[in-house]
């Protein structure tokens, strides 16, 4: 009776608990991060439809307990990154109603399966798409750098440069003509940031076509069909 009670969408949850809950378990669960993170973040505006919500992920949750993340002992010790950004999606801001803000999402891949992975709200406001897809590439090349150097001390090993997988042209544009733009010196860190990662051979920065994007499941919500293929992308052997 109680867990049926758990699931009802008519029930009316406790912000803080409901919230600690879900982003506790999206620890191990990127499909979970994108709505971990709304949620939490909607803590102090909480409201009927937030309800709905955690009865809807929880749901979720009870339906997919067998997902896991499993790594492959005989896969090779390279390391993939996919980062993708949505451009002024996220209005769960409990300081500031209605503001568009941009979100980040992350996931590095090490021995077939997720490692890594990360459903921020971008503290600054991106003034287009291509800077919070910079934004959200600089997030993931500095837990890239800290995972390679852990890799290599752990097994004393030298990896090759990382393939990181973007999406947005612009973005990519950038780094082959290794130049920042009169509209672009605002976020010449997060540009110098990265080209020094890419001259290090610590990566490699790739387009990758929007429909293949696995991060895109950390940024927004996804039809069923789209989701579907995250899934599989985001857990190969669960």
């Amino acid at each position: 009776a109680k867990r049926n009670l758990v699931l009802d969408a008519s029930r009316s949850f406790d912000p803080a608990e409901i919230a600690g809950c879900l982003v506790f378990a999206a620890v191990l669960r990127p499909d979970l991060a994108f709505a971990a993170s709304c949620l939490a973040s909607a803590v102090g505006c909480w409201a009927p439809k937030h309800d709905r919500a955690a009865a809807r992920v929880l749901r979720y949750i009870k339906g997919t307990l067998h997902r896991r993340i499993v790594f492959r002992r005989n896969a090779p010790l390279g390391l993939a990154l996919w980062v993708d950004a949505s451009f002024a999606h996220d209005i769960h801001s409990p300081t500031a109603p209605g503001r568009a803000q941009s979100r980040s999402g992350c996931v590095l891949f090490f021995l077939g399966a997720v490692l890594w992975f990360a459903s921020r709200r971008q503290t600054a406001t991106a003034m287009s798409t291509c800077e919070a897809e910079l934004a959200a590439l600089c997030l993931g090349v500095r837990s890239l750098i800290v995972v390679r150097a852990t890799v290599v001390f752990v097994f004393r090993v030298e990896l090759p440069p990382t393939r990181v997988y973007e999406d947005n042209a612009a973005v990519t544009r950038i780094f082959k003509r290794r130049s920042v733009g009169g509209r672009m010196r605002h976020i010449r860190v997060n540009i110098s940031f990265t080209l020094d990662a890419i001259d290090a051979d610590q990566m490699t920065l790739e387009q990758t076509p929007t429909r293949d994007q696995i991060a895109n499941a950390l940024t927004h919500s996804e039809g069923k069909i789209r989701h579907d293929s995250s899934i599989k992308a985001l857990f190969p052997i669960a």
